[in-house]
Formats: structure tokens, sequence, C-alpha cells
């Protein structure tokens, strides 16, 4: 039996019927061909814009010197293309350590996680080229680096 409300009248028993729709037509499947896996789907894009080739400036002679003009846009695209956008340029005051002995300790004294390039630019500069922004910051944040 049931419970009465507080109106004194019983809640009827049934629900009363779903509002009818038409059905759906099927969705066409997103993916058509049978060999993109969920993996590759997920796998994330890189994000480098079209970066066009810089020709080669002329070098102009201002008051007896050399002076090449460049635009923002093209210092950006060439940036991009040597892959100097997440690059660190280390200083050694008192001389500079063994090459290899840099390339096996700056990383792990770091916190570098991903891929880095360390190379001698001369007798007291090293130039680090990293991969990722996140290591560009904790480079730079870095005491053991300081």
């Amino acid at each position: 039996m049931a419970g009465t409300t507080t109106g004194g009248v019983p809640p009827s028993e049934e629900f009363p019927p779903l509002p009818k729709h038409e059905k759906s037509v099927a969705q066409p499947p997103l993916i058509t061909s049978q060999n993109n896996q969920y993996a590759t789907l997920l796998k994330p894009k890189p994000m480098v814009p079209q970066i066009t080739r810089v020709p080669p400036k002329p070098v102009n002679i201002v008051h007896g010197e050399p002076n090449i003009t460049w635009k923002t846009s093209e210092v950006k695209s060439l940036i991009i293309q040597e892959n100097l956008q997440y690059a660190i340029k280390g200083k050694f005051s008192y001389g500079k350590p063994d090459v290899q002995e840099l390339r096996r300790t700056i990383p792990g004294q770091c916190g570098i996680k991903s891929e880095c390039t360390i190379g001698v630019l001369d007798t007291r500069h090293v130039l680090i080229r990293l991969t990722t922004i996140e290591d560009y910051v904790q480079l730079l944040s870095s005491t053991a680096f300081m």
C-alpha cells in the first residue's frame, strides 16, 4: 500500500509516460581509416608554425662598419630555424671544465628531464640547447647554474 502525501491524496503508482522522440540517425564514424589507432590520435601535434626561409642579407657599410638590418619576423624565423628558442649561454669565470664532464653533470644537477645539447662556444662559454620550455625555466631558476 502506498503512503499518502500531505494533501491526503495517494501518489500515483505509475510513472508518467516519457515524451516520444524520433529515433536519432546514427552518426557516421569520425575515423574512416582502419590504420588510425587511438594512440596516434592522442599523439600531440607539433606546435611549430610554418617557417619561411630567410634569404641571405647584403652587408651594408655604415660609417665604415659592416651592418645588416633584420626585421623582427626574420629574427624570430632564424631563431626557430637554428633551434635557439630555448638556448642558454653559460659563462665560466675561472676556466671551463671538460665538455664531456659538463654534458654529464649539468642535466643531473639542474633537473633537466628532456634532451639537451651542450656545446663549446669559446674558452669560457658554452651553449646549452634545451627542447622544452619546462627545462628552460628549470635551468634558469636553478641555483646550481647561477
